[in-house]
């Protein structure tokens, strides 16, 4: 059986295997462009730092891709 975390995405409940990083939930949400923001628990997370966070139960996320244009 494998272990679960529940949490939040944008306003929207998830759940993701327990262990799983950062990296792991924008592969998850198939977020692959390089200009991308990731707020975890009101707290900007640099991007550096996105492979060795591990997600915890209860975390809310806001991700927000960016795009360019005019």
């Amino acid at each position: 059986m494998t272990s679960e975390v529940a949490i939040t995405v944008n306003g929207e409940p998830m759940r993701l295997a327990a262990g799983a990083s950062v990296t792991d939930l924008l592969e998850r949400l198939r977020i692959a462009t390089p200009r991308v923001a990731v707020e975890r628990n009101r707290e900007i997370l640099p991007k550096s730092r996105y492979a060795e966070t591990a997600i915890a139960d209860g975390d809310v996320f806001e991700v927000v891709e960016l795009v360019g244009g005019g």
